[in-house]
């Protein structure tokens, strides 16, 4: 195909199916800058947050199991073919304005199920899909918390993390000091959020672990789901 014609195709599908689902289609050549947490317990998914705002830095740290080991004779390095664990920080704010928490490029999300991760709904809700940047700011902290919680059944919940602009998406844990909320005098009602997660398997890897996680996975993971459907309708303008 020569380029011309590639650059024409990217063109027709963007203003047909929106970016996020081309993104989809090709994560090794087009990304889209967006960051989801998914939170899924052992028979649904619970809630979702979509950043209204992209974090103001993204840092992944991706070790190794190479060992490295020098003798009189030479050096000798021993490596290992299994995954070992990722580090990736995130920092930002959500600004003080009001954000739109429900739209996404033409594939639409609600935000996170606010009953389902324990807000209780005595306390009035202005609105689940608008949100003040402080009002992002809590919806974060709470599916954090919940994620780690047992579910109804005692096991224990899923959170996801839907790294898009880097056409990645793991399962993730934030350890016991891994999320830090903190606020400055000279950016005042401003809260600036620091997350640091470990990756335990990229979304691939858990899809493929068991039928049992497929199905959850695939199938009731909200955001997967519907870019999967969207990815699949690219498919038919390609034939």
């Amino acid at each position: 195909m020569r380029n011309s014609e590639a650059l024409n195709k990217y063109k027709h599908l963007t203003r047909q199916m929106g970016r996020a689902a081309v993104s989809q289609l090709f994560p090794t050549e087009v990304e889209y800058y967006l960051c989801a947490f998914e939170l899924v317990n052992s028979y649904e998914t619970e809630g979702y947050f979509v950043f209204p705002i992209q974090p103001s830095s993204i840092t992944k740290i991706e070790p190794t199991r190479t060992n490295i080991k020098k003798s009189l004779s030479g050096i000798t390095v021993l490596k290992n073919s299994s995954f070992m664990p990722q580090e990736i920080s995130i920092q930002g704010n959500f600004g003080r304005r009001f954000k739109l928490m429900s739209r996404l490029d033409g594939v639409a999300f609600t935000s996170v199920n606010l009953n389902k991760i324990g807000i209780d709904f005595n306390v009035p809700v202005l609105s689940p899909s608008i949100k003040t940047g402080y009002g992002a700011v809590k919806l974060l902290q709470k599916i954090i918390q919940q994620s780690n919680v047992a579910d109804l059944n005692g096991e224990p919940k899923k959170l996801y993390f839907y790294n898009m602009g880097f056409g990645e998406s793991y399962l993730v844990t934030i350890p016991p000091s891994g999320a830090t909320f903190s606020q400055t005098e000279d950016r005042n009602t401003i809260w600036q959020y620091s997350l640091n997660m470990t990756v335990l398997a990229p979304l691939s890897d858990v899809s493929l672990s068991s039928k049992r996680e497929a199905a959850m996975v695939t199938y009731k993971g909200a955001i997967n789901k519907l870019m999967s459907n969207a990815a699949a309708d690219i498919k038919k303008l390609l034939v």
